[in-house]
């Protein structure tokens, strides 16, 4: 009986592996499948509880975010065409005005307050929406014609002209994710992923007052919610979605840095280490440096990274400096299989053309004005 009981441990443990590693195949396959359009916003953004967006409410906020992106505080028009593009489901039109109404009802609730210290050692609480107007044109059959968004003009610098401190991930890696507290920690943790590198450390950490993590994942603030059921029903499924071992990486190396978190542990921090019943007051979460793993098993990989970012800067500069940028790299450029570099390409329109894996730009100033 014992030995029964052991084999269909191990049977449901090896139904579990497999099953875990065809989710990753498939979340690697229908990526690729999806326009490689780049996120990109002010770190600020994250200081913003969004958690307490649903997955579908998260996955058009940010295609959206995308397509504002650089458009200053004008307003901009979206049909329902546009926006069933954006979606990952096949929504009808009654579905997508359900969807979109939602959003505005519950993006317009979320806390944008601006906590501005005072000379005489006070502080001004300013609450202002990152939306100055969200418009939705409604049809007589009360379904949704068209979106019209307009950014707040003081929060214009979170999409706009960003230089530093700021969070960028390709689009498809996000909404591929399942489950919003996924989703939250994935951004989360991706405003630090080279953390590591940025101050030679050998491994990536980032720690957080525990009562603002919760806040900032949209966790119930019910008493029910206690640590335990908080690891069990939230931080362990996310962290499955968004961290892959070593082998996992050597299994999916494609040339490219890797979209998610290799290792990614997590740890309590208790007010009273030594005893039992102390209350946690930071979590902590630590993952394995992508660059030092890429470059054992790709030693061009920060080469190709440098040489895509020069050719980003060039571009810029007009079609004269990059044909002279392309003459002067075109034998390394085909010896690094970096072919793509060498042709025209016409990018789509609001779709931006870098399709850079996930990275932050860490900066010293940490301040936030909220």
């Amino acid at each position: 009986m014992a030995n029964t009981a052991k084999e269909n441990k191990k049977s449901k443990d090896s139904k579990s592996e497999k099953e875990s590693n065809e989710s990753k195949d498939y979340k690697l396959v229908k990526a690729s499948k999806m326009p490689k359009a780049v996120v990109a916003y002010s770190n600020d953004l994250n200081q913003i509880s969004l958690g307490t967006l649903n997955e579908q409410e998260q996955n058009l906020l940010f295609s959206l975010l995308v397509r504002l992106k650089d458009k200053g505080h004008a307003p901009v028009v979206f049909s329902n065409t546009d926006l069933s593009n954006m979606v990952v489901k096949n929504y009808t039109t009654k579905e997508l005005t359900k969807l979109v109404l939602s959003l505005k009802d519950h993006f317009f609730k979320l806390d944008f307050t601006q906590i501005i210290p005072q000379k005489d050692g006070g502080k001004v609480l300013k609450t202002i929406n990152l939306f100055k107007t969200m418009e939705i044109k409604l049809d007589s059959a009360e379904e949704i014609e068209n979106l019209t968004l307009e950014v707040n003009e003081q929060f214009e610098y979170i999409l706009s002209k960003l230089k530093s401190n700021f969070t960028k991930f390709e689009l498809a890696n996000f909404l591929v994710l399942k489950g919003k507290y996924s989703k939250t920690l994935f951004r989360l943790l991706t405003q630090y992923k080279n953390m590591g590198k940025a101050y030679n450390k050998p491994v990536n950490s980032i720690s957080f007052d525990w009562k603002m993590f919760k806040d900032l994942m949209g966790i119930p603030k019910s008493s029910i919610y206690t640590t335990a059921r908080i690891e069990k029903q939230i931080l362990l499924p996310a962290i499955g979605e968004i961290s892959w071992t070593q082998i996992d990486m050597l299994t999916n190396y494609n040339g490219v840095e890797f979209p998610y978190f290799i290792n990614l542990q997590y740890k309590k921090i208790k007010k009273d280490p030594t005893k039992k019943t102390s209350p946690v007051v930071e979590i902590e979460f630590t993952w394995d440096r992508n660059d030092l793993l890429l470059a054992k098993l790709d030693p061009d990989a920060e080469r190709r990274k440098q040489l895509s970012d020069e050719f980003e800067k060039v571009k810029e500069l007009g079609k004269e400096f990059i044909d002279l940028w392309r003459l002067k790299h075109r034998n390394e450029l085909l010896s690094l299989k970096m072919e793509n570099l060498l042709n025209d390409e016409t990018p789509k329109e609001d779709v931006p053309s870098d399709v850079a894996e996930a990275e932050v730009v860490a900066v010293e100033d940490t301040t936030s004005p909220f």
